[in-house]
């Protein structure tokens, strides 16, 4: 029997301030060529058990709650998982007749937290709420008008309200001015672009800087000579370089030492994502999504030939600039003395690492079946060392948060 790769992504799960809140897994257990969509028990009993045996709950979520999906069977089965860590999201299709709504209520009294996902209001799921804790509206389906008198229809009730797919800014502060409590989705990942508006200062002196780290001409003293500037990115840089995704076997306890062990392409980068993560206005699960996503574009990169890891971790980085700088990204990148060949692959996914750029992208949004496994098992890059970056990246993003 041919083992098939289980592909886990996640979606965090933020309040009104951005804080996190918890994180959505998402699974596939399909393969590459057939992502299709399968028996949902059998997704769901494979994603638990991936949890418990491949990864580490821990590295993928850390203290945070984890939202999973739950069909009517697994609902009803006696589940060994621990209430404290899960939030059992109860899908829109299951049926929601006398003897689920008995399970749901022998579950919460069990500690568990329940959601209601996808919601819509009808005369099987109102009679639901009384025995949910959190309820998820799709706003990517309705209109400003719908989701207003969804809302006001069920802040009546003791539930939190979670506002799903919320894909910009204006969407999140048009849920977070009705009230709702929770928010999903990708305008984390987008920058809050307003007509006419400059960037504000310490903005302007995080981009020079991150400019001057870019310029090829940097030295190993000048690189240095920024760095001891500032001791709080000295700090982090070293906990990040002692950090497992890095570790060498012996501790690396000076700038310097760092520099020589790990390269200027690789510190530069580094101290490029240290930078970023200053900014206090941006949520800190975007600094997150960012070095992900650029470990996952060098991880990859050094899968196949032909492209460099370390321009490809500054891709993947720098791909999220527009996002810390709320600037267009086209702008941002074009005046940076970085390669054509780079400012190609952020803007256009030109190239062998705009190909590895969009399709980690897709991955880290578990649209799977966007992904072109194809071209990308042309270049070594398998479902396996798709998974494999991504989980090892989330690794290492775990030591940035615990820095």
């Amino acid at each position: 029997m041919t083992e098939i790769a289980a592909l886990l992504a996640r979606q965090p799960i933020v309040d009104q301030s951005k804080k996190l809140q918890g994180y959505e897994l998402l699974f596939r257990s399909d393969t590459p060529n057939a992502l299709q969509a399968t028996d949902g028990d059998r997704v769901t009993s494979e994603l638990l058990d991936n949890v418990f045996s491949a990864f580490d709950l821990d590295e993928l979520v850390g203290d945070n709650p984890a939202y999973i999906n739950c069909t009517r069977n697994l609902l009803l089965q006696k589940t060994l998982i621990n209430p404290d860590r899960f939030v059992l999201e109860v899908l829109e299709d299951v049926k929601l007749d006398k003897e689920l709504l008995t399970c749901l209520k022998k579950l919460r009294d069990e500690g568990f937290t329940i959601a209601l996902d996808d919601f819509e209001l009808d005369s099987q799921t109102i009679k639901a709420i009384p025995f949910v804790d959190i309820i998820k509206i799709d706003v990517l389906v309705h209109n400003k008008e719908e989701i207003a008198t969804l809302f006001n229809t069920l802040k009546q009730h003791k539930v939190k309200l979670l506002a799903e797919k919320v894909e910009n800014y204006q969407m999140f502060e048009y849920c977070k001015q009705l009230g709702f409590e929770l928010f999903q989705g990708y305008f984390l990942c987008k920058p809050e672009i307003l007509s006419g508006k400059k960037m504000e200062s310490n903005k302007l002196v995080v981009m020079e800087l991150v400019t001057k780290l870019q310029n090829p001409e940097i030295d190993f003293d000048e690189l240095a000579g920024i760095i001891d500037k500032d001791p709080s990115i000295a700090y982090k840089l070293l906990k990040l370089v002692n950090s497992s995704f890095y570790h060498r076997g012996k501790n690396v306890e000076s700038i310097r030492q760092a520099i020589t062990i790990l390269g200027l392409t690789q510190v530069r980068n580094l101290v490029t994502i240290l930078m970023l993560s200053k900014l206090t206005d941006k949520p800190n699960e975007l600094t997150i999504t960012a070095l992900v996503r650029a470990m996952m574009c060098q991880l990859l990169a050094k899968n196949t030939t032909g492209t460099d890891p370390g321009g490809s971790f500054l891709v993947g980085l720098l791909s999220t600039l527009d996002a810390f700088m709320d600037q267009p990204l086209n702008e941002l990148v074009a005046s940076m003395p970085i390669p054509d060949s780079y400012k190609e692959a952020i803007i256009h996914f030109n190239g062998l690492m705009g190909t590895i750029l969009v399709n980690t992208m897709l991955y880290e949004q578990g649209a799977w079946q966007k992904i072109n496994w194809c071209e990308l098992s042309e270049h070594n890059i398998t479902d396996y060392a798709m998974r494999d970056a991504y989980y090892n990246s989330l690794k290492a993003a775990q030591a940035l948060q615990n820095l």
